[in-house]
């Protein structure tokens, strides 16, 4: 059955489409289109933003909950899928359940947990929400359940049309990086360190840093070039025992043919295999795995297309958007999904 999905979620009209190829909410958005369904997208930050008579979100709050009420009101959806929603709140849920009661309403969430000052707004919102869906697992995720309200993991998805090289087809001597790592930023702290020492240890391996260290971000076709240019890649994230927990760097790595070095994280091989993936503890074991692959090209090659293939099936956009409406409208499972030991209803 065709549905009308509302998908309200941060589409960053203002960044003018800089950071548009590391969007999962625009991936989602492909996925759903691609299963048939009829899908609206609202950008509620911009719409706060053209709301406000400032340059700021938060002055345009309450002109944003108007408009996504009356955009619901217009468009009748047989689902609302949220992404983040920081600034919906609950009375407009409300207002929109009492309007359009076989409505159903779904939240999802692709940032870490653990910040609970974050997350005092999800708690707001649960008791109107059909489900609830992260890209954390586990002790993080379980407190969320609610009768009445499934909670639920989901990967990050990937898409094709975002997600469009595959570098193991490359041999390693046409690459200009041989180990690139994005991410960083103020709270840089232990990565920013292991990413030194591991410069230390090995001096023959090119690496480009960009996000610490005094070096800029990169966004946009800046981004895809560096993805191109590059033979293996590292993901890190700020934390490392939550589980199933991971920046979406692995999935942007892994999902543009990277050999993707990723710290070990708990029940993350159920994802990614130890053949798709090169995992470590340590600077020490890491070093030694960068090496070793550095070496053994037709190894690079074989592991980082497992990790590609993996990347592109099992989280597809398509896949996970057939998932999270599964979650959210209370159907059977078509399929076994491999993290579905994470779903509670």
């Amino acid at each position: 059955m065709t549905l009308r999905i509302l998908h309200a979620a941060p589409f960053d009209l203002r960044r003018d489409a800089l950071r548009a190829n590391i969007s999962p909410n625009r991936r989602l958005s492909h996925g759903l289109c691609e299963l048939g369904h009829g899908v609206y997208d609202f950008s509620y930050r911009d719409v706060a933003r053209e709301q406000s008579i400032l340059p700021s979100k938060r002055g345009g709050i309450r002109g944003m909950n108007h408009r996504l009420l009356k955009t619901a009101n217009h468009y009748e959806p047989d689902l609302i899928l949220l992404g983040h929603a920081e600034l919906v709140q609950p009375s407009t849920l409300s207002a929109i359940r009492e309007s359009l009661p076989e409505t159903r309403i779904a939240l999802y969430w692709v940032d870490p947990m653990w910040d609970a000052s974050r997350l005092r707004f999800i708690h707001e919102l649960l008791p109107q929400l059909d489900a609830f869906l992260a890209t954390t697992g586990g002790e993080w995720l379980a407190p969320l359940h609610q009768p009445g309200t499934a909670c639920a993991f989901m990967p990050n998805p990937v898409h094709p049309a975002f997600d469009r090289f595959a570098n193991f087809n490359k041999p390693g001597g046409q690459f200009d990086i041989d180990l690139l790592y994005c991410g960083g930023g103020k709270r840089a702290g232990e990565r920013e360190t292991l990413i030194g020492k591991l410069q230390s240890r090995l001096p023959a391996v090119k690496f480009e840093i960009r996000g610490m260290m005094g070096q800029p971000p990169a966004y946009g076709p800046a981004y895809d070039r560096l993805l191109l240019q590059s033979k293996m890649g590292v993901n890190l994230s700020r934390r490392n025992d939550v589980t199933l927990y991971s920046s979406d760097r692995l999935w942007q790595l892994t999902g543009s043919g990277l050999l993707t070095f990723s710290p070990r994280v708990p029940e993350m091989a159920s994802l990614f295999g130890e053949d798709e993936v090169v995992y470590f503890d340590g600077v020490d074991e890491a070093a030694e795995r960068i090496e070793a692959f550095q070496r053994d090209d037709a190894r690079r090659r074989a592991v980082a297309e497992a990790g590609w293939r993996k990347a592109h099936t099992a989280f597809a956009a398509r896949r996970l958007a057939k998932y999270i409406i599964e979650v959210a409208l209370n159907r059977p499972f078509s399929e076994a999904y491999e993290w579905a030991t994470h779903v509670r209803r």
